[in-house]
């Protein structure tokens, strides 16, 4: 090894490939991530989910639903309570003669 190569020059893992894998990457299908999805959109536009594959994308749709939903509950909740607080204490503030 000289001064200026790094220990990955000499590719010490190509041995354990033993053939199955190729040593050199394909060059790269698409771009960015935007072209793949796109790609992958017109490739199967006219597929139908099936019964299960509809079934697993409820759930966390469901689960995102309820995030939502009790998020914002509580949000109102919180903002009420802290609204009738701040009242109280104004209230208490003013000095009556």
């Amino acid at each position: 090894m000289t001064p200026h190569s790094a220990s990955y020059d000499s590719k010490p893992w190509l041995p354990a490939y033993n053939g199955h894998i190729a040593p050199v990457l394909p060059a790269a299908r698409f771009r960015n991530l935007a072209q793949m999805v796109d790609a992958s959109c017109k490739r199967y536009a006219e597929r139908k989910a099936g019964e299960m594959q509809q079934q697993v994308l409820l759930i966390p749709v469901l689960y995102s639903l309820f995030i939502v939903l009790s998020s914002s509950a509580v949000t109102v909740w919180y903002r009420s309570n802290a609204t009738r607080e701040a009242l109280a204490r104004d209230a208490a503030k003013i000095v009556t003669a």
